[in-house]
């Protein structure tokens, strides 16, 4: 199982005023640092490879599929710190939301709709996976930055996810996963919301690090 690292969950029932509970570096001043992210847990030639590489297959589920979830965050924050932005904060708040939205999605299937309009508030993935391929929902993620145009900095519907795990102003991240015969569902909830209009300049940056070299 995963080392928690330096991750950690705040507890709160609003948004209205978040005071979320933060790694040991200071959200506004965070250190770009990978190696302080990941502790004692060794680096190696990818970040996939790196959150990954110890998964067991065998008993994923356990807990609520409790470390599969927080790999899925680690992966998405060290995608942050590479470009240039602070890791996400898991929140209960968001998870239980992320739960249940996972929920009705899988009851309803096309026929759901979000009634509760969380989208307005919330960045809200949804994601559906074989059990093949579990592991790899974030890479897919990612790879839409190759559809992503750095020098004109706005979004399209191919680029959505991306922008969104790396967006620079989201703080807090919660996570729900549902299995209904072979299929996985993924929600994830971000706060505050990424995709928005004008802001993608800010927001959105190129890689700053390099991943080769934080194995030196």
């Amino acid at each position: 199982m995963i080392k928690k690292l330096s991750l950690k969950r705040s507890k709160h029932s609003s948004h209205r005023k978040v005071t979320v509970r933060r790694p040991s570096y200071n959200y506004g001043n965070c250190i770009m640092n990978i190696k302080l992210y990941l502790g004692e847990r060794k680096i190696y030639k990818s970040i996939y490879y790196t959150i990954w590489r110890d998964f067991d297959y065998k008993h994923y589920w356990i807990n609520s599929y409790a470390d599969y979830k927080l790999r899925i965050i680690h992966h998405i924050n060290l995608i942050r710190l590479i470009h240039g932005v602070c890791p996400l904060q898991e929140d209960e708040y968001l998870d239980a939301l992320a739960q249940t939205y996972a929920n009705e999605l899988t009851k309803r299937g096309i026929f759901f709709r979000d009634s509760n309009n969380y989208s307005k508030k919330y960045g809200i993935i949804e994601g559906a996976s074989l059990f093949s391929q579990l592991t790899a929902i974030v890479s897919r993620m990612y790879d839409e930055k190759n559809h992503y145009n750095f020098y004109l900095n706005f979004g399209t519907p191919m680029t959505s996810h991306f922008t969104q795990l790396v967006w620079k102003s989201t703080r807090s991240i919660g996570i729900g996963v549902l299995k209904k015969n072979d299929i996985f569902t993924i929600v994830l909830f971000f706060y505050p919301k990424g995709n928005i209009r004008g802001e993608y300049k800010k927001n959105v940056f190129k890689k700053q690090i390099s991943w080769k070299k934080t194995m030196i």
